[in-house]
Parts: C-alpha cells; sequence; structure tokens
C-alpha cells in the first residue's frame, strides 16, 4: 500500500484550497468536452477526499495549514484516478474507516460512485452485467442542459453544494471518530477495464469492503457533465439519527438507512497506508 507524504507528485502548482469557492471555479475550462469533463471529475475527487479528510480530522492539522493542502498532501493517488476515469475504468473510489487494518466490515465510508454518459445524457454500460454476462439497461437520466450547454457555473454550483454538504454533514450530523481505527483508500474497477488494470500508487487487494445491517447512509451529492457523473454517499454507525429529519442541502438529498452490502469485485485495491499509523 502507498503513504501519504509530504510531497505533491503530481507537479500541480495550483492552490487547492478545501475551503476557499475560488478553488471549485473552471474559468477556463469547457466542461463539454470529455478529456475536460475527466479532469473536473479527478479534481471533484481531490476536493471532496480532502475536505472529508480535514473535518473528520483524520489527517493531522498541519496538512492543512493556511487551508491549503497542495504543499503537503501527496494527491498522486486521488489525481491519478482521472486517467482512469478518462478510460471509463473507475467505478468507485472509497474512503474506508474501520477498527482494525484487515477489516472488512467498514465503520464508515465516503464513497465516490462514476457512471459514463453518452453525451446528452445516456449512461453507458460500463457497471454492471445481468446473469447472463450482458451490459444491464440503464435509465436514461434528464439532461443538464442542451447538448454542449453544461456550463462553468453549473460544474461551480454542484461542486459547491457537494463541499457544502460535507461540511454540515460532518459538523451536525457525524459523532467524531474514536482514537483508534484504521483508514485507507479502496477502489472498484468497471467490467470494462482490463483484468490486471490498476490506478498508479493503489497495490491490489481480495478486500473492497462491506457495511453492518443497521448503518445509516445518506446521499451527499453529484456532480454530473455531458460525459461524467459522480455519485458522493457517506455510510456511518457515527451518524446521528436526527439527521433523518432534515435534508442536507436541499429536498433532493436523499437518506436510506440498511442500504445493499457492497459488491465485491473480482480485482480490487487498497490506496494509502493506514492514516493512524503516520
Amino acid at each position: 500500500m502507498s503513504s501519504l507524504d509530504n510531497t505533491n507528485e503530481t507537479g500541480d502548482k495550483s492552490a487547492d484550497s478545501v475551503i476557499n469557492p475560488k478553488s471549485l471555479y473552471f474559468s477556463t475550462e469547457n466542461p463539454s468536452d470529455t478529456v475536460t469533463s475527466s479532469r473536473i471529475m479527478a479534481r471533484a475527487v481531490f476536493l471532496a477526499f480532502s475536505e472529508i479528510l480535514r473535518r473528520r480530522a483524520i489527517l493531522p492539522k498541519d496538512y492543512f495549514a493556511k487551508t491549503n493542502i497542495t504543499s503537503k498532501f501527496s494527491s498522486r493517488m486521488l489525481s491519478s484516478s482521472g486517467r482512469a476515469i478518462k478510460e471509463k475504468y473507475l467505478k468507485e473510489l472509497s474512503l474506508v474507516i474501520s477498527n482494525e487494518k484487515d477489516d472488512k466490515e467498514a465503520i464508515e465510508v465516503h464513497s465516490m460512485k462514476f457512471q459514463y454518459l453518452k453525451n446528452g445524457g445516456v449512461a453507458a454500460h460500463y457497471s454492471t452485467k445481468n446473469q447472463k454476462g450482458r451490459p444491464t439497461t440503464r435509465k436514461r437520466l434528464p439532461k443538464i442542459d442542451q447538448i454542449g450547454n453544461t456550463n462553468n457555473e453549473t460544474i461551480h454550483d454542484q461542486l459547491m453544494g457537494i463541499i457544502n454538504s460535507i461540511k454540515k454533514i460532518t459538523k451536525e450530523n457525524l459523532s467524531p471518530l474514536p482514537n483508534d481505527f484504521a483508514v485507507n483508500f479502496r477502489v472498484q474497477y468497471t467490467d470494462n477495464a482490463p483484468t490486471d488494470y490498476k490506478i498508479d500508487g493503489f497495490a491490489h487487494s481480495d478486500v473492497f469492503y462491506s457495511l453492518p445491517k443497521n448503518i445509516q447512509s445518506a446521499k451527499i451529492g453529484n456532480l454530473r457533465s455531458d460525459y461524467h457523473e459522480v455519485f458522493l454517499d457517506c455510510s456511518s454507525v457515527f451518524m446521528k439519527e436526527k439527521f433523518f429529519k432534515m435534508p442536507i442541502c436541499s429536498p433532493k438529498s436523499t437518506v436510506r438507512k440498511q442500504p445493499s452490502p457492497s459488491e465485491t469485485p473480482s480485482s480490487l485495491s487498497l490506496g494509502t497506508k493506514f492514516m493512524n499509523e503516520l
């Protein structure tokens, strides 16, 4: 497994402030082409997980000095997910918290699940197969606007909604994590990925994760362009009951109890070193 270190291995010199709204605005990019869309999704991965790591106090405070984690937080594994998104190989990237290092059962999971869209809003068949081995049919998703009109403001608003939802749920609806826990990133690939494929920085493992029967879960938000859509969910044994009486940021946010256990793929990966061991 790869560990977090104090270098920025991506070569990205941008200011990735986890709380500054300016860092969420794509002023020079057109998200209506697949390459830029992949970059946007990869940046969303970085921003969302950075915010979660900070708000859940998983990393030491000095990783977030001056609200800028670029100089200290190694984003190689998260940014390399952009290449997997571009190739339509990434199905789910999850920050998994468990009691012990080798536990399959998680006590908290922050999961980003990806869909790959044909231009205009039809989901492509990359994620699942039926019992006969054929791709399953997915429903048509509503268009954001006309084809090619997913503008910067829309992307900005969606990202701001996700970050604000993370702030709200971590501040108001999640109890603090215990003193001792294990945490890492885990990956699930689509059926479209080669059998030997892995994202840079993720070592192979036979373990994805499972959830306790009565764990509470919530949809945090989603981000969509003409080519990709990612959904961020949180499942946690530390989620407070009062959360079920209120939305996170909008009436569209949904909450459910007893979600289906995560499926275990044949080829899986583990990400970062268990951060409480740093």
